[in-house]
């Protein structure tokens, strides 16, 4: 090859580098300053602000059994307007200052707030969520996976019929299908579904179906070959459909695999919710889309598939751990809000595509396609 050639050929290779360290280029940051440094509230081991928590609430069997067959329980009066108040308060808050953009289905939705909120924090060290879902589930500890807020109004629509984040064939995306897990909405209004609406419609006995996925992309889970699609699930979900008005501080707590979706709203709002699993969970899978998708905060651990979720960023909530206590209140806290970036797109897509691969083996090979991981299912 002449030296014309050589040189032709090296500004091509060069050219092309540019391009792929220009599309790979990670987007700006979405904090100038370091996220806040942990710091004691008003809401302490003793009160909440001088108030007295509420109780745990503690199960009958008959309830218990109840919410194994039903996959959902309500608790009234679970929180109190004092707590209530602290709790709408860091919801404005957080709404005001939470740093990139919102799911546009809400007015606000703000994510993974316990890792940098300090009210969130502490409700969760303090009040009465940990050990309720302790004893609804008959387990000896809980750690939580996610909590955050929700406003909406009726310029949005909220969320359609869906399961929590089990695309993955497991619970909450993180941890293996046989982990004993609950989810909790509060709202921080009253909520009259039948004036006014925006209360959470829930499908009685929806996990006991084993449908999954959303309005118009359903599925039903099957012992080792994950979700195969299954439109029929439409109809049952709908002809399950329970819809209750609230109180604020009021509760409902369902199975992680329960479908639900949001009643449309004509008034304003305000819900706080979380996710809770069993101490000893399995992990299984290491969440991308939607932590970056919505902005949440990030928690670095070194947990691989197959070991227990025993790390700060799945922090124990009851009883509370001292080291892990120690750990979330240290200084060098850091919890920044995460985005997607190239790289991180790009990874995620070759982790799905080696996922199918995996699962096509025991599917076959013109099967559908799925998210789910052996990790999680197996």
């Amino acid at each position: 090859m002449s030296s014309m050639g050589y040189f032709g050929s090296a500004v091509v290779v060069a050219l092309l580098g540019t391009l792929v360290a220009w599309r790979l280029q990670p987007p700006p940051p979405l904090e100038s300053a370091s996220p806040p440094v942990p710091r004691p509230t008003r809401l302490t081991a003793a009160d909440c602000n001088g108030t007295a928590w509420p109780k745990p609430v503690t199960f009958t069997e008959e309830q218990r059994q109840q919410f194994a067959s039903d996959g959902f329980i309500v608790l009234r009066d679970f929180l109190t307007a004092e707590v209530v108040r602290e709790l709408v308060q860091e919801l404005h808050h957080l709404c005001a200052t939470w740093p990139g953009p919102m799911d546009p289905k809400f007015d606000c939705f703000r994510s993974g707030s316990w890792l940098r909120s300090d009210v969130s924090r502490d409700f969760l060290y303090h009040g009465p969520v940990g050990k309720t879902v302790s004893d609804l589930l008959q387990v000896p500890a809980v750690r939580i996976q996610e909590d955050g807020y929700f406003l909406i109004t009726g310029k949005r629509a909220g969320q359609p019929w869906h399961t929590d984040m089990d695309q993955y064939g497991g619970v909450f995306s993180e941890f293996h299908r046989a982990t004993r897990a609950a989810a909790v909405w509060i709202p921080l209004t009253d909520v009259n579904h039948t004036h006014g609406g925006g209360s959470i419609i829930v499908a009685r006995g929806g996990p006991n179906t084993n449908c999954t996925g959303k309005s118009g992309h359903w599925s039903k889970r099957h012992r080792g070959l994950g979700a195969l699609p299954d439109p029929s699930c439409e109809e049952v979900v709908n002809k399950g459909a329970v819809v209750h008005s609230f109180r604020a501080g009021d509760a409902i707590m369902w199975h992680p695999w329960m479908p639900h979706r949001t009643q449309p709203s004509s008034t304003e709002r305000l819900s706080w919710y979380a996710r809770i699993v069993a101490a000893d969970a399995v992990f299984c899978n290491h969440e991308y889309r939607a932590k970056t998708g919505n902005r949440q905060a990030r928690c670095q651990h070194r947990l691989s598939p197959g070991q227990q979720a025993h790390s700060v960023c799945f922090q124990q909530i009851h009883p509370l751990l001292a080291d892990e206590v120690m750990e979330r209140m240290h200084p060098s806290w850091q919890a920044p809000v995460v985005q997607p970036t190239p790289i991180g797109d790009l990874w995620y897509h070759l982790k799905c595509a080696w996922d199918r691969l995996r699962m096509i083996q025991r599917r076959g090979l013109w099967s559908p396609k799925s998210l789910d991981r052996p990790e999680c299912i197996d």
